[in-house]
């Protein structure tokens, strides 16, 4: 990811990961994402630690100005999340499984994915999914997350957005036991729970 394009997530603390300086109003902040097997990881970096970046292939990264409003309640930007996305769905570790189902499910009820249905390959449920209509379906696996689970995984998430989801993309993602769902709307349901539709509005 070049440093010009145009990422509106605000720097998630006041000091530099690396080197501990201190982030001022309007100071540069290189904001880096990284993909290891241990699991995503964020750093915010001052200007002299964020010209020293040297990110591979699959990372991930952004400079911009420090706002004012760094404060304030964030706002998602999902354009992240999909980047995000893309480079967590290959990975095969538990951490990168349950984060992907969890943002593919969030992409799904935002209508950046269209979903397809559940099914089992090999044994292990996978979500179907495509990117739109008359595009190729892809699969995203699927594991059970207990409630203490989807509460750990949605807190690595925000640390990596430096922001909170919102409650309603949430919604209907309370027991990951989705049986089946389908494109046309139908609903997913969920176990030990009613019905829910993830791909409304």
């Amino acid at each position: 990811m070049s440093d010009s394009d145009n990422w509106k997530i605000p720097a998630s603390t006041d000091q530099c990961a690396r080197c501990s300086a201190g982030l001022a109003v309007d100071d540069e902040v290189t904001v880096l994402l990284s993909f290891s097997e241990e699991g995503p990881n964020r750093e915010d970096l001052c200007a002299t630690c964020g010209n020293n970046v040297d990110a591979s292939g699959s990372d991930v990264f952004w400079r911009h100005k420090l706002p004012e409003s760094a404060v304030a309640s964030p706002v998602v930007d999902y354009a992240l999340l999909r980047e995000m996305f893309q480079r967590m769905l290959p990975r095969s570790e538990p951490i990168y499984q349950r984060l992907s189902y969890l943002v593919g499910l969030v992409l799904v009820r935002k209508r950046f994915l269209r979903l397809r249905g559940f099914e089992r390959r090999e044994g292990e449920e996978v979500m179907v999914v495509a990117r739109g209509a008359g595009e190729p379906s892809f699969d995203v696996p699927a594991p059970h997350l207990s409630a203490e689970v989807l509460v750990e995984t949605r807190e690595h998430l925000k640390r990596l957005l430096a922001a909170d989801l919102p409650s309603e993309d949430f919604e209907g993602v309370t027991a990951l036991d989705a049986e089946e769902g389908s494109e046309s709307g139908d609903p997913v349901t969920s176990a030990g729970s009613e019905s829910q539709t993830l791909d409304e509005s």
